[in-house]
C-alpha cells in the first residue's frame, strides 16, 4: 500500500497537470474537499473565512461609527479617562482617590474645553506634575488628577513644563485656597514683586495698577474654584473681604501716592491678561 502523499505534494502535481485545484482531507472540515492548488489551502475554509473577515469588518464598522457618536455625545469623556488611566500608571496607584467620581463631570468639561491643532493644540495639563521633583531629581510630590491640579496648557509648552516643583516661585504649586502660602494668596511672591518694581522703573505701571491686576487675576481662578467647590462638593468657601485690599510689602510703605483700597475701580480686563501674560512669559525666562 502507497503511503498517503502530503497536500504540499499533492499542489504540485496538480500544478504541473494545470489544474487548478485538487481533492484531499480537511482536517478542520473532517472529510475530503477541494484545495487550491496555488495555496495547498481548502477552498471551504477560505470561503468560510472570507465570510468572517466581511461579517467582522462591518461588525467593526459599526462599533467604530457608534464610538464616533458616543464621543461626539460625551465631548470630553475619552481624553478625561485616558489621562485618569495615565495617572494611576505613572504613579502606580490602584484606584482613584475618594472624591475622583464627584468631580469626574468637572474634568471632562475640562477636556471638553481644549481647543487647537498640531503645535497649537492645547493638552490637560496637571500643574504639580503626577511625579513632581525638585532640583536634586527626588521625587518629592505626587500630583492629583483633580480639579485644582487641571488646567489648559499649549501641547508644546506642556512638554517642556518637566515636573519641578517649587512652590515658592510657581503659585500653582500650592494648596488651592485663598489663605497665607496659598495658590490665591493675595501677598506677592518675591519674583512678582520684583517683576512689579520692574514696570514702574521701564514702563512707567505704578506698583498700585500691578497689584490690582494681579488681585484681580488671582480672584478670578479662586472664585472657579469655589463655585467648582459649591457645586460639585456642596462646600461653600467664605471669602475675608480684607482679601481684596492692595497688599503693599513693608519697604514700599514709605512710597507716596494712593493706595488702592478694596475692590472698587477694578482694573480693566484687557490690562490684567496683558500683565498677566508678560510675568508668565518672564517666569519662563
Amino acid at each position: 500500500m502507497k503511503p498517503e502523499l502530503s497536500k504540499n505534494e499533492k499542489a504540485r502535481r496538480a500544478r504541473t497537470r494545470g489544474a487548478k485545484r485538487f481533492r484531499a482531507y480537511c482536517e478542520r472540515c473532517g472529510t475530503n474537499r477541494e484545495h487550491h492548488a496555488s495555496s495547498a489551502r481548502c477552498a471551504t475554509c477560505q470561503s468560510q473565512n472570507r465570510k468572517k473577515r466581511r461579517k467582522d469588518a462591518e461588525t467593526g464598522r459599526k462599533l467604530i461609527a457608534s464610538s464616533r457618536g458616543w464621543h461626539e455625545a460625551n465631548p470630553g469623556a475619552g481624553r478625561e479617562a485616558a489621562a485618569a488611566s495615565d495617572w494611576r500608571k505613572a504613579t502606580t496607584a490602584k484606584r482613584m482617590h475618594a472624591w475622583y467620581g464627584s468631580e469626574q463631570k468637572a474634568l471632562q468639561a475640562i477636556y471638553a474645553g481644549l481647543f487647537g491643532s498640531e503645535k497649537f493644540k492645547q493638552d490637560g495639563d496637571h500643574l504639580i506634575a503626577k511625579i513632581a521633583k525638585d532640583a536634586s531629581d527626588k521625587h518629592i510630590a505626587s500630583g492629583l488628577h483633580t480639579f485644582a491640579n487641571l488646567g489648559p496648557l499649549p501641547q508644546t509648552l506642556n512638554r517642556e513644563k518637566g515636573s519641578y516643583f517649587n512652590p515658592d516661585h510657581e503659585r500653582s504649586h500650592r494648596p488651592a485656597n485663598r489663605h497665607p502660602g496659598g495658590a490665591w494668596d493675595p501677598e506677592p511672591t518675591p519674583y512678582e514683586m520684583a517683576y512689579m518694581e520692574l514696570m514702574e522703573r521701564d514702563y512707567g505701571q505704578t506698583i498700585e495698577e500691578s497689584l490690582r491686576n494681579l488681585i484681580r487675576y488671582l480672584d478670578r481662578q479662586a472664585r472657579a474654584y469655589e463655585k467648582h467647590a459649591r457645586d460639585t462638593h456642596d462646600v461653600e468657601i467664605l471669602v475675608d473681604r480684607t482679601w481684596f485690599e492692595c497688599r503693599v510689602p513693608p519697604e514700599w510703605k514709605a512710597r507716596k501716592g494712593p493706595r488702592y483700597k478694596g475692590d472698587e475701580g477694578e482694573p480693566d480686563e484687557k490690562n490684567v491678561q496683558i500683565f498677566m501674560t508678560m510675568l508668565q512669559k518672564q517666569s519662563g525666562e
